[in-house]
């Protein structure tokens, strides 16, 4: 998996009324060796997908959403697809290694003032 843009696929075995998808990731420095507690997570949702409150009309979803930039290293994503006519919801949970980022090597510019 990459920083950027990744799709995300839902499978359903049955169709509700969606109020929306919500997508959290791991923050920065979370510590992998302790248990995965909800403030392990950013309290923002780093992609929300609206379903209309309307039903799943397909057997599957597609969403495009762009992991944070800034991170690397092993990550979770935390989805939910919450149901619009109850209080309830679905999770998937997503391992998730994101590469470091490349390092940028600086260019030598030479200027001519005289030009």
């Amino acid at each position: 998996m990459k920083a950027g843009q990744n799709d995300f696929t839902w499978y359903f075995t049955a169709g509700h009324m969606t109020q929306d998808w919500r997508y959290y990731i791991t923050r920065q420095g979370w510590n992998p060796n302790q248990k995965l507690s909800r403030a392990s997570f950013d309290l923002q949702p780093f992609c929300v997908i609206k379903g209309g409150f309307a039903p799943v009309s397909n057997t599957h979803v597609k969403h495009s959403c762009t992991i944070p930039a800034g991170r690397s290293g092993y990550h979770v994503i935390l989805s939910t697809w919450n149901i619009a006519d109850t209080g309830n919801a679905f999770y998937q949970v997503i391992d998730a290694e994101l590469p470091a980022a490349a390092a940028v090597n600086p260019q030598k510019v030479m200027i001519n003032p005289f030009q």
